[in-house]
């Protein structure tokens, strides 16, 4: 009765073996709505609120109950930190406390539950992610590939630039640098044309860390 999701519910039963209406039960939390969606399935033994869980051949059941938000931490300590715990992955943690409570979120209750395991983590340490092979770029000849990045945000100058486009030609390793405003990409666009395409030529292959962008001379 001290959980405000259950507490309308136990009394609705007490008083009433109907169904209530949705205008009763419209000014209720999100998960009291719930519980009262599964109203034909629920049931109150001794006072205290249960679910009867059928299979899906309707051929077994069995009995839930309906777990107040303050008892959640203890019921997943036990059957997922406990020495008969095991510290099992999230869907057999699921399938233990589905045996036995339901509740509103109780998936995501119990995910979040085992990825904050200290004693899980640990054990299972870093994930190891794959990376992808790193490939040789020949360049023949100097101006053919060119590469470009931006440094910055940095202090704004009187002329109001606050960033540093960084060009560079893969053949010769010549760079030079150009002060932008702003990363737009008309912004960064506009310098190169202006300051490498229009002295040194339009490059075959145009490339950042964001994309590469191949037979730029149609």
């Amino acid at each position: 009765m001290a959980d405000p999701d259950i507490k309308p519910l136990i009394e609705f039963m007490e008083s009433s073996s109907n169904k209530p209406s949705w205008q009763d039960i419209s000014a209720y939390s999100p998960t009291t709505k719930q519980y009262w969606a599964l109203w034909n399935s629920l049931h109150l033994r001794n006072g205290v609120l249960y679910r009867k869980f059928e299979s899906e051949d309707g051929k077994t059941f069995m009995w839930q109950l309906v777990l107040p938000r303050s008892r959640i931490p203890e019921v997943l300590k036990e059957l997922h930190g406990s020495p008969t715990g095991g510290h099992f992955g999230v869907m057999k943690t699921l399938h233990r406390v589905r045996e036995r409570f339901f509740w509103g979120k109780v998936r995501a209750d119990v995910e979040q539950w085992c990825k904050s395991c200290d004693a899980c983590s640990a054990r299972k340490g870093p994930k190891i992610r794959s990376r992808g092979k790193l490939h040789r770029y020949n360049v023949g000849a100097p101006f053919e590939r060119i590469c470009f990045d931006i440094l910055g945000p940095l202090p704004r100058t009187v002329s109001g630039n606050k960033y540093l486009l960084v060009v560079m030609d893969y053949f010769t390793k010549w760079h030079e640098v150009y002060p932008i405003p702003d990363q737009e990409a008309p912004i960064v666009a506009e310098a190169v044309v202006q300051h490498w395409i229009s002295r040194y030529g339009v490059p075959l292959q145009l490339h950042s860390d964001q994309e590469e962008i191949s037979s730029l001379r149609y």
